[in-house]
C-alpha cells in the first residue's frame, strides 16, 4: 500500500474544525484505497475541498508515486479547475515524461479534432511565456493576457508558436479554451507580441 504523506493542517478557528476534520478524514481514504479507481476517487472527492490556485499542486501531491492510470485520471478531471499553476511547470512536464502522453481512453474530442502541426498561442506576463499551457485559439489568449478569474498580468504579451501534436501531453476544451499542454521546449516561438489596452 503507497502513503501519502500531507501536509497538518494549520491551527485554525474553530468553527474550521469541521473542515480540517474532513480533509483529514478523506486523506485517510486516499490511503486506504485498495483498487486504482477507489484512489482516483478519492484523490478527487479531496482535491475538491481546495481552492483553484491550489488545485495543481495537490494534483501532483496526491498522484506521487501512483501509476500512470490514476495520475491522468486525476489530471485529466481536475486540470481544468487550476489557476495560475505557473511555479509548477517543472513538476508537470516531469510527470508527463514519466507517465506519457494522456492515454486514448481519457483523451476528448477536441484531442481528435487537432492537426498535425499547431499554430498556439500563451496570453501571459512577459517572464512567464515559457508555460506548459496554451491555446490554439488566439483570442483565448488574449483574455488570458488580459487576466482571468482575478489573476493580475503585468506586462502582458502573447507569444506564438509552432507545436507537432506529437508532442503534446493534453489537450482540453473545457471552459472554451481550446488548451493543449506540452514541454515549452517543443514549442517554436515567434517573437513576443506585446498586448494592446
Amino acid at each position: 500500500m503507497t502513503v501519502i504523506t500531507m501536509p497538518r493542517p494549520v491551527a485554525v478557528p474553530r468553527r474550521h474544525g469541521k473542515f480540517i476534520a474532513m480533509k483529514g478524514n478523506r486523506r485517510k481514504a486516499i490511503n486506504r484505497a485498495a483498487t486504482e479507481f477507489e484512489k482516483i476517487a478519492a484523490i478527487q472527492k479531496y482535491i475538491g475541498l481546495f481552492s483553484s490556485e491550489k488545485v495543481a499542486q495537490q494534483i501532483l501531491m496526491l498522484t506521487r508515486n501512483k501509476s500512470a492510470l490514476v495520475f491522468w485520471s486525476v489530471f485529466a478531471v481536475e486540470w481544468s479547475g487550476c489557476d495560475d499553476a505557473y511555479d509548477f511547470n517543472s513538476d508537470f512536464v516531469e510527470r508527463f515524461k514519466r507517465n506519457g502522453p494522456c492515454p486514448s481512453q481519457l483523451r476528448s474530442g477536441f484531442w481528435n479534432s487537432l492537426d498535425d502541426q499547431l499554430v498556439v498561442y500563451r496570453g501571459t506576463s512577459r517572464s512567464r511565456v515559457d508555460g506548459i499551457a496554451w491555446s490554439v485559439d488566439r483570442t483565448v489568449a488574449d483574455k488570458f493576457a488580459k487576466g482571468m478569474r482575478g489573476i493580475a498580468v503585468p506586462d502582458p504579451v502573447i507569444a506564438t508558436g509552432v507545436v507537432a501534436k506529437a508532442d503534446i501531453y493534453f489537450a482540453t476544451d473545457d471552459r472554451e479554451e481550446a488548451e493543449v499542454l506540452c514541454r515549452p521546449k517543443n514549442i517554436r516561438c515567434a517573437p513576443l507580441t506585446p498586448r494592446k489596452a
